[in-house]
């Protein structure tokens, strides 16, 4: 306990002295030497009245929740360096089990040692606490641990005045820490290496052939078969000014061989169009066929091929005063046969999701901002060897208003509806946020928040009345501050 409060003292003991420092002087910490540097923190404690979201014997707890994120460019002749890195921390004073850290980074490096060559290397880290099984609460009986690495080194090179090449080779690991014995096998770890090679050629100012060719292999480490994959592809990129239309599209062949010397081929397939061709309005459409496997939803971690249909269209109203965007998408998992306990074939297995959303944000003057949001969400899809059919609907509202110019306020509201089955089970969600925002000094904020959540739960055979249900209520109160700089 005492190491924990040590080690959050210390952060926010650096980042205050170092906001001192910008506030002082601000130019100086903005850009030192051709570098810019940003940073941000937020340092707050919670009350959670109930912690394990319960309907009976609630347990409350005081949480520390620290968010800090940090960004660092610095670019001069022939050299650049890009430097992300955020985080979401959580630590309970009492339920240290359910304590969650979130961080990702990455970076973009290289040298550019003629105007026509860069030679770099970029990579991400993430680390994350995922659902075992997404219907249920993210608490520690129901996390599992995910480490996501990956790095490419690559090489751009420009020859004469049409043609550019892309080489690159990238490994990357997925890593499973995962606490309950009964799910182990769902999560999987593996390595990925790919082989990359693209090449560009511009035929006009408006026209570029595309093509390319990688070799990449994923190595499961338990019951998955390892596999590898050759392909190759080419297309056509379209970008008609005058006519305002944006075309890209590439199509090509993949072939693949698991370590049991199964083979198969298949094609995958890129493509997008952007018109404009209305005034203020914006409409994208895209299809993409592709391959990978998914590590949560099967006993064993297997192959797919995935179709992806999406358009979306956007509308920008009154000098940008009123943007709204709506748009749905189309997916489509096909895993082929699905193996059954006695190792024998059934019907092909495939999974479908479809996905709508609508949004609007509206700049009623320039101390206001008020958002509203829908989606509708249908999945169907296999866990464990059971299909299973999620639906949801929902919609909400946010509201920015600077009341004072060192005050901001901040509501939010949303409410979800949900049906599972095969269980016929009713769920529905209410989450209500408020948060004030006061500016102490150029880059400090006081900031006191409240959110209230609720879900109700109804089946089609009620539970007895002295058995507990997944019902509850939450009242969490925060009180933090904010530094940027």
């Amino acid at each position: 306990m005492m190491k924990k409060n040590t080690g959050l003292h210390l952060l926010l003991y650096f980042f205050v002295v170092l906001s001192s420092f910008l506030t002082v002087q601000p130019g100086e910490a903005a850009r030192i030497r051709g570098a810019e540097l940003l940073t941000n923190v937020l340092v707050e404690e919670i009350y959670d009245d109930n912690v394990y979201l319960t309907d009976r014997d609630k347990q409350s707890d005081r949480l520390t929740h620290i968010v800090p994120s940090v960004s660092f460019d610095k670019a001069e002749s022939n050299f650049y360096l890009n430097l992300r890195y955020g985080a979401n921390l959580t630590y309970h004073d009492t339920y240290h089990q359910e304590n969650q850290y979130h961080h990702t980074g990455s970076w973009d490096t290289g040298i550019t040692p003629g105007s026509k060559l860069k030679i770099g290397m970029k990579g991400n880290d993430t680390y994350d606490f995922i659902k075992v099984d997404e219907r249920e609460e993210l608490l520690a009986d129901n996390t599992a641990r995910l480490n996501c690495f990956s790095v490419t080194p690559y090489l751009e090179k420009e020859i004469g005045k049409r043609w550019n090449i892309l080489l690159a080779h990238t490994y990357s690991e997925r890593k499973y820490r995962n606490e309950r014995e009964d799910e182990e096998e769902d999560l999987e770890n593996s390595e990925y290496q790919e082989e990359n090679a693209d090449l560009q050629c511009r035929l006009s100012k408006n026209v570029s052939i595309i093509g390319g060719y990688w070799y990449s292999h994923t190595d499961f480490s338990e019951d998955t078969l390892s596999y590898s994959e050759q392909g190759a592809s080419g297309g056509l990129a379209l970008d008609l000014v005058k006519s305002k239309v944006r075309v890209r599209g590439r199509i090509g062949h993949v072939w693949k061989k698991d370590e049991m010397d199964k083979k198969d081929d298949y094609e995958v397939i890129d493509s997008q169009i952007d018109i404009s061709l209305i005034k203020r309005t914006l409409i994208t459409a895209g299809y993409t066929r592709s391959s990978s496997y998914l590590p949560t939803h099967e006993i064993n971690n297997d192959f797919y091929i995935s179709h992806k249909v999406s358009g979306n269209i956007q509308h920008d109203l009154f000098n940008q005063k009123v943007i709204i965007r709506y748009g749905a998408t189309y997916n489509f998992l096909d895993y082929g046969p699905e193996e059954t306990s006695d190792n024998s074939y059934s019907e092909e297995r495939s999974d479908k999701s479809y996905h709508g959303t609508a949004n609007l944000d509206w700049k009623i003057s320039r101390s206001i901002l008020l958002s509203l949001n829908g989606a509708w969400t249908k999945s169907n899809y296999t866990y464990h060897l059971d299909t299973r059919q999620d639906t949801s609907s929902g919609g909400g509202a946010a509201l920015r208003w600077e009341i004072l110019k060192p005050l901001i306020v901040y509501l939010n509201g949303n409410y979800t509806e949900s049906n599972y089955e095969p269980e016929n089970r009713r769920q529905k969600l209410y989450d209500g946020k408020c948060r004030l925002s006061y500016k102490m000094s150029t880059n400090a904020f006081f900031e006191l928040g409240y959110q209230y959540l609720e879900k109700k739960s109804a089946y089609d055979l009620l539970p007895q009345k002295d058995i507990p249900t997944d019902e509850y209520s939450n009242h969490k109160s925060s009180l933090g501050l904010k530094f940027v700089f």
